[in-house]
């Protein structure tokens, strides 16, 4: 049973991010959205508890901060992470 408290809107879409401490950019897949997270695949796993900034060319005005919730690996390679919105960072 799905225990969300909000909407969330399945997208397809690509994005960037990187620990906020690091200039290093990694490729990602945006996965769906709501007003307080989000839900990304990567090729790398991601550590829990992580400051992450999340760009998605055309879809957002600057960057987004997030917490990330968890990370699972799905598929050799392939994560699927749970990330919450840092309202101010």
């Amino acid at each position: 049973m799905d225990q969300r408290k909000e909407f969330r809107q399945q997208l397809i879409g690509d994005v960037c991010w990187s620990y906020a401490s690091d200039r290093t950019e990694n490729i990602g897949v945006l996965i769906e959205e709501s007003k307080s997270g989000m839900s990304i695949m990567t090729n790398d796993p991601v550590k829990t508890g992580s400051i992450l900034k999340v760009e998605c060319k055309g879809s957002w005005i600057g960057p987004r901060y997030v917490t990330v919730k968890w990370c699972q690996e799905i598929a050799p390679n392939n994560y699927r992470c749970g990330l919450s919105l840092i309202k101010h960072y």
